[in-house]
């Protein structure tokens, strides 16, 4: 168990610091910065996501494919909702209509809720308002869920609601 939590630090602490050497083109001023970074990064990957044993069927190349699907998704959509509410915002005639929207929150209280909640309000245009957790009937009546998602949008067009579910979904791979 050890050797699976030193050796995931120190994958980790491989990937954050390459980074973090990327971002600041390895400048000698910023080297103590960087060591608290990668130390304070490595710590919080390590909280949200902590190592699992190997399992049968390549458990670390799935769980890395998953996280690089969830990476480029989530970027895709910072790139395309960044300029979607950049063009509602100056425009001519201003298309912020204001809305809060609910969705089902489908995710256990753990990492994975904590982890979508978190790019939920990195995503431009959406902030999460309010978790309602509870077991309620969702209103399709396909079984329980652990509760709902409030979501403040600048406009209902924006479907606040299928990137939540498409988060959930891409963030619920991480653990499989």
């Amino acid at each position: 168990m050890i050797v699976r939590w030193v050796s995931a630090a120190l994958l980790r602490g491989l990937v954050v610091g390459l980074l973090w050497t990327g971002l600041t083109q390895a400048a000698p001023e910023k080297l103590v910065y960087g060591a608290v970074a990668v130390v304070v990064g490595v710590g919080v990957s390590l909280w949200l996501l902590p190592p699992r044993p190997a399992v049968a069927g390549g458990g670390l190349p799935r769980r890395a494919a998953a996280v690089m699907r969830l990476g480029a998704w989530f970027f895709r959509q910072m790139v395309v909702g960044g300029v979607d509410v950049s063009l509602r915002a100056l425009g001519p005639r201003s298309a912020v209509r204001p809305a809060v929207v609910r969705a089902p929150l489908r995710l256990p209280p753990g990492a994975r809720r904590e982890i979508a909640l978190l790019l939920m309000n990195l995503m431009p245009g959406a902030l999460v308002q309010a978790v309602i957790t509870g077991e309620d009937e969702d209103r399709e009546g396909s079984g329980h869920h652990h509760g709902w998602v409030e979501i403040h949008t600048v406009a209902e067009s924006l479907r606040p609601e299928e990137l939540w579910d498409r988060l959930v979904e891409l963030t619920g791979a991480l653990h499989r």
